[in-house]
C-alpha cells in the first residue's frame, strides 16, 4: 500500500518518471541520462531529416515545372500549404501527403520512396505516372517509347567499332609466317 501510496505521489507532484530505455532506444541521444527524463525540446526526429522532406517535395516540384501554385491547384490545396511542406513549418497530416502525392502523379510509396533513397525513383514515377492515364494514353506513350528506344539502339550499333581493325599489315598464316 506504502508503494502504491509514493506512486501516486509522485504522479501528481510530477516528479521525473524513469524512461525504459529500450523503449527508446532510437531516441537515446534525447534523455538525460541523469535522471532519465525525456529533454522538452528534444524530437525523435532530426530536424535534417524534416527540412530534407521538404526540399525533396521542392525538387519533384520544379522536376514536373510547376510553380507552388500551380501545384497547389493539382493537389486541391493552398499554396501556401505548399510552401509550408517545403519550408518543412508542419507536419502533414496522411489526407494532406495523400492530396500531395496525387497532385506530384505519384503513388504515396514512390514519394516517401524516393524520399528514403536521397533521390527520384524514375522506374516508379513512370510506372506511377502512367497508372493515373487513360488505357489509350498509355498505350501511344508505350509504343512512342518502343520507337524511341529502337533508334537509340541502332544509334549505339553505328557508334560500336568493328571487332577487328582494320590494318596494312598482312595476316599471319597457319605456321605464324605473313604470307
Amino acid at each position: 500500500m506504502k508503494v502504491a501510496l509514493k506512486l501516486e505521489q509522485r504522479r501528481i507532484i510530477g516528479e521525473p518518471r524513469r524512461v525504459h530505455e529500450p523503449t527508446v532506444a532510437p531516441a537515446l541521444a534525447l534523455v538525460n541520462r541523469k535522471n532519465f527524463t525525456v529533454e522538452p525540446s528534444a524530437t525523435l526526429h532530426d530536424t535534417r531529416e524534416v527540412n530534407a522532406f521538404g526540399d525533396h517535395i521542392k525538387r519533384l516540384r520544379r522536376a514536373r515545372g510547376l510553380t507552388q501554385e500551380r501545384l497547389a491547384v493539382r493537389c486541391g490545396l493552398s499554396p501556401d500549404t505548399i510552401r509550408r511542406l517545403e519550408h518543412s513549418a508542419f507536419s502533414p497530416s496522411l489526407e494532406t501527403l495523400i492530396k500531395l502525392a496525387d497532385g506530384l502523379a505519384l503513388a504515396l510509396s514512390t514519394l516517401f520512396l524516393g524520399f528514403e533513397l536521397g533521390q527520384p525513383d524514375g522506374a516508379r514515377e513512370l510506372a506511377d505516372l502512367l497508372a493515373t492515364r487513360p488505357a489509350r494514353d498509355y498505350r501511344l506513350a508505350y509504343r512512342m517509347l518502343r520507337v524511341l528506344f529502337d533508334e537509340l539502339d541502332e544509334l549505339d550499333e553505328a557508334d560500336e567499332p568493328d571487332d577487328e581493325p582494320e590494318s596494312d599489315e598482312p595476316e599471319p598464316d597457319e605456321t605464324g609466317e605473313p604470307e
